[in-house]
């Protein structure tokens, strides 16, 4: 036992020398030099990680994922409409939208609202971003940042998109956004207060969570039109007891007319409020594992109110042809012209190649200037 507690520095010696470390030939299996052992030992260390921080070094010097973030191009234009959510169109005429007011129903939060659309694409698809999710946040003029919930893609799933065809990313203009102006939010009777929290209205409509709270029994409701059903039908059993209408549904006060956010409205807010809206795509390289983001601020100049974009994806022949010229259009709800940016208004591209690819994994645009 004890002659093999001897042998332990001469066989650490050993295990050195046949690394191929200096000093192992030269008179240095004296047990009595504890200090030489020590510093071979820590002399094979600091190689071995010098040697990983230059590989890590010029890996990542060749790698530059974020130089992948220009491959993500975005509008020049963003689009605050008012959308049908059942068949996503614009509704060009907010009377429409108004209509559901005065319904008995729950469209005031599913059918329709106040969108706002932003639109991009990876125009490098042969090289594709993999797992790619988008963030909205807006700045406001006293520079505070706020969260803007997403609605497609739907951010309680991670919001992903797939960028190899331009992605449309909406945000629903309702009480609980920051977009939308706060006598709203504190004008919607019975709503529950969200507390700090992030919420948004859709998750109250499609059952998620329910923010209507009936004040009289308690129960809490998703939308006003089933809190509705809810006091008529309390109040016709409350009226078979005889109950007093003190402090039960039949002395409840229902409205009915419900506030809905109008696009002009948002206008006039955001024109004092908003200093910029920042969209944020972020993805991973495939090649290098290479986390990288992609930026897009947009400022009040570059709103289009009651627009939509124009249709930039054809397929001919069984073929997919992506025109980067209709990407940046918008068109205008009056007349419906088509709105260009001024960088693009003279000639930017031809959009006459065809995409010599079928398949979407593997959609290539090929952009061409004009001379």
């Amino acid at each position: 036992m004890f002659l093999g507690l001897r042998c332990v520095r001469p066989a650490i010696l050993l295990l050195l020398l046949l690394d191929g470390l200096p000093g192992g030939n030269n008179g240095f299996f004296n047990t009595d030099c504890p200090a030489v052992q020590i510093t071979i030992y820590a002399q094979m260390i600091w190689s071995m990680m010098f040697n990983a921080f230059l590989f890590a070094f010029f890996f990542t010097f060749l790698a530059k994922c974020e130089n992948r973030s220009i491959q993500v191009v975005f509008a020049d234009k963003l689009c605050i409409n008012v959308k049908n959510f059942s068949s996503g169109r614009v509704i060009h005429d907010e009377h429409q939208h108004r209509l559901s007011e005065s319904e008995d129903d729950d469209e005031v939060f599913q059918n329709s609202g106040v969108c706002v659309n932003v639109r991009c694409y990876d125009i490098d698809s042969a090289f594709p971003v993999v797992e790619t999710h988008a963030r909205i946040y807006m700045m406001d003029k006293d520079m505070k940042l706020h969260v803007v919930r997403i609605q497609k893609p739907n951010d309680d799933l991670g919001a992903m998109l797939y960028p190899s065809l331009p992605a449309e990313i909406v945000h629903h203009i309702d009480h609980h956004s920051p977009l939308s102006p706060p006598h709203y939010y504190d004008n919607m009777p019975f709503v529950n207060r969200s507390h700090g929290l992030v919420l948004r209205a859709s998750d109250s409509s499609t059952g998620n969570r329910q923010e209507i709270v009936c004040p009289v029994c308690g129960e809490t409701y998703g939308t006003y039109g089933r809190f509705r059903r809810h006091v008529r039908y309390a109040r016709i059993v409350e009226r078979q007891e005889e109950y007093p209408k003190e402090n039960t549904h039949l002395g409840l006060e229902v409205p009915d007319r419900i506030p809905t956010i109008t696009l002009d409205e948002v206008r006039q807010y955001m024109s004092h409020t908003m200093a910029e809206i920042i969209v944020v795509v972020e993805g991973i390289d495939p090649q290098v594992s290479g986390t990288f983001q992609a930026l897009q601020s947009y400022k009040y100049d570059d709103i289009c109110w009651n627009g939509e974009f124009e249709p930039c994806v054809k397929v001919k022949n069984n073929k997919f042809t992506v025109c980067m010229e209709a990407f940046h259009r918008v068109r205008e709800p009056a007349n419906e012209n088509v709105l260009s940016s001024s960088s693009e208004s003279s000639s930017l591209l031809d959009c006459q190649e065809d995409i010599e690819k079928a398949s979407l994994p593997h959609l290539e645009t090929t952009l061409r200037s004009s001379s």
